[in-house]
């Protein structure tokens, strides 16, 4: 985490409709980060002191996955007051905010592979079991029109 980032985080599910189901875009963790081996959101990362939201949210995406987007195509769907975020059993206190953006310029590809192994697409009401357990609980309250909740890691 740079000198300069908060303790907030913006995640990004890119989404599209396949054969009438809808999907989003998940990245596989790789390397030797927190949660290897784990499917997470399509791009995510700090907000910087002084950075918006959406702002972060439309960097990460071009340094994780090389698309761009304009903010009138985000969509937010979640905050999350989480307790314990980032590698459980710290004492570290996040907000993460959850985007949908279901229009894009580029091919999501790739950028960061020490840190992400595969792109795949899912459907939203079949998701991998190994899905970070935040992220999870976003989707699932997006799912229930729940916009807030506060997520603790135990």
């Amino acid at each position: 985490m740079s000198k300069n980032a908060t303790l907030s985080a913006s995640m990004l599910f890119l989404v599209r409709v396949e054969d009438g189901k809808t999907q989003i875009l998940l990245q596989k963790r790789a390397g030797n980060i927190w949660a290897t081996g784990w499917w997470d959101s399509a791009a995510s990362g700090h907000v910087d002191a002084g950075e918006s939201l959406t702002a972060a949210m439309q960097r990460e995406a071009k340094e994780e996955i090389a698309i761009e987007f304009s903010r009138e195509d985000i969509e937010f769907i979640h905050i999350q007051d989480s307790a314990q975020s980032g590698v459980p059993g710290t004492k570290m206190h996040y907000y993460n905010s959850y985007f949908f953006v279901n229009k894009w310029a580029g091919e999501p590809k790739i950028c960061e592979c020490e840190k992400c192994s595969h792109l795949e697409w899912f459907n939203i009401d079949d998701l991998p079991k190994q899905l970070i357990p935040n992220r999870r609980c976003a989707i699932d309250c997006y799912l229930k029109k729940i916009a807030y909740n506060e997520f603790g890691w135990g």
